[in-house]
This record gives structure tokens, sequence and C-alpha cells, in this order.
């Protein structure tokens, strides 16, 4: 069985540690997120940090988007634009 992921959103850290690394953390409304919970990842790529840190919302979107797209008859039918804009908004952090 697999252990359960750690809640989004999460977000990275405001400024690399002293050694050029990023850190992904829950985030709590502060700019270095939650510094009490065990760290997601650390990166050496900012960059890569930003799509790790999108992740649990990418996940949510595109699972709206199936249920949305299954409930229309299925994956080959029209899917809304208020979808479609949400795919893409949460695409927009991870996205260079």
């Amino acid at each position: 069985m697999k252990a359960p992921q750690t809640p989004g959103p999460w977000q990275v850290d405001g400024c690399p540690d002293a050694h050029g690394f990023w850190t992904i953390r829950p985030a709590d409304g502060s700019e270095h997120g939650d510094t009490d919970a065990q760290p997601i990842a650390t990166v050496y790529r900012e960059r890569d940090a930003d799509m790790i840190a999108a992740a649990p919302e990418l996940y949510e979107v595109l699972r709206a988007l199936l249920a949305e797209a299954d409930t229309a008859g299925g994956a080959d039918r029209t899917v809304s634009r208020y979808s479609v804009d949400k795919a893409r908004a949460a695409l927009a952090p991870a996205t260079p």
C-alpha cells in the first residue's frame, strides 16, 4: 500500500539554502512555508522545485478535468472552457 501524499498546497522556500538547494514545503502563507513540517523535497534547480511544488494542484485539476470529460460522455468530448482555464493556471507555475 502506498503511503498518503503530503496534502497541498506546497511552495518553494523563498531563497536557496547555503548550499544552493531549494526546499519544497507545505504552504502556510509565509515566505518559507511550514518550517516545522518535514520538507517534501530539496532540489538543486529552482525550476525543478517549481514543478514539484505545483504537483498537488496539477493532480487535482487533472482529476477534475477527467471527471468532467467522463460526465460529458467520454474523453473525446469537449470539456468546458473553465476546466481548460483551470488546467492552464495550474500549469503556469511549472512552465518554463
